[in-house]
């Protein structure tokens, strides 16, 4: 009887003391959720030339709208890469410009830059409610 009553009080001591032998997890941290796409909004973009070569003077316009009507204020940054020789320094490399433009009520921006080189890659980026809305070409 009295193995009983030990094996008992052990067995009572080591439940009391469940919560300081376990383990304690570690909280983890959640990362703050990153807005999503709107579909009710678009970014249109095109370009004058359509078609454009190096020399050009080409003016890149972007249009936001949101459920079918134009933001006004948005910053559009247009990032213009090349690769290959730079005509003015003869160089080659990979080289990049950046334009900003703001768009107006119909929600257009434009920004005007010379093609440098035969073939550029330009990405236009529009940050609205929190979420960049990006357009890429190629000529």
């Amino acid at each position: 009887m009295r193995r009983i009553l030990v094996v008992i009080g052990l067995l009572a001591l080591l439940v009391g003391c469940g919560p300081f032998l376990a383990a304690t997890p570690t909280p983890t941290p959640i990362p703050t959720p990153r807005p999503l796409a709107s579909p009710d909004v678009e970014l249109l973009v095109w370009t004058e030339p359509a078609r454009p070569s190096q020399g050009n003077r080409v003016t890149v316009f972007g249009r936001l709208s949101d459920k079918k009507a134009g933001v006004k204020g948005l910053e559009m940054t247009v990032k213009w890469q090349y690769s290959g020789r730079d005509p003015k320094t003869g160089k080659v490399g990979t080289y990049e410009e950046i334009c900003v433009g703001t768009t107006d009520a119909r929600g257009i921006a434009s920004c005007t830059q010379t093609m440098r080189l035969p073939r550029a890659r330009v990405e236009v980026i529009i940050n609205y409610k929190g979420y960049p809305y990006k357009s890429v070409r190629e000529f």
